[in-house]
């Protein structure tokens, strides 16, 4: 129970965060967490998650498996379907993509709110650990993982002056 409370105080910095093209996973049970479970929503996780996190929670103990509807996205490439006991029911935000569901229900759902990305994730791996131990929904999270992150491609930035020596240590240049 401590969760939201941690996540209130949190709400704010990773907000700004993921706005500016941070990365975030959310799983179940964030909507029970950040949402009206507690009293007031915690609307700055409602507008980095990708679906509706400001209703009451509604857990489904769905005894079913999660289905890949969209498996050409590095999210879901490779990931064949997995049995799960329980599931958050969410309903995406506009603008959202499902790629997987459960009995027609959003199962994995991303966004990108402001420059970052963002991932639902509606299966409780949190509570439900032995998923991990499922090949596919563990690759699941981890390609979910690697896509919030971002590109591996490492950037950055240096200016030079024409006709200037370069600094040893990338100090910069000499002009």
């Amino acid at each position: 129970y401590g969760t939201h409370y941690d996540l209130q105080t949190l709400a704010p910095t990773l907000r700004d965060w993921v706005e500016a093209g941070g990365g975030l996973i959310a799983s179940a049970p964030i909507i029970n967490q950040a949402g009206q479970d507690y009293g007031t929503p915690l609307y700055d996780i409602d507008a980095i998650v990708p679906v509706n996190t400001t209703v009451s929670s509604s857990n489904n103990w769905a005894y079913t498996d999660v289905l890949i509807t969209a498996p050409i996205h590095p999210i879901t490439a490779n990931v064949t379907g997995f049995y799960v006991e329980s599931i958050e029911v969410a309903v995406p935000d506009v603008g959202a993509t499902t790629l997987a569901t459960y009995n027609g229900n959003p199962a994995v759902v991303i966004g990108n709110p402001g420059l970052g990305r963002s991932v639902f994730l509606a299966p409780f791996y949190a509570s439900d650990g032995y998923l991990l131990n499922d090949p596919d929904a563990d690759r699941l999270v981890e390609q979910a993982v690697a896509w919030a992150a971002g590109s591996s491609i490492d950037r950055y930035r240096f200016e030079a002056v024409a006709g200037g020596q370069a600094l040893p240590g990338g100090g910069g240049v000499e002009g």
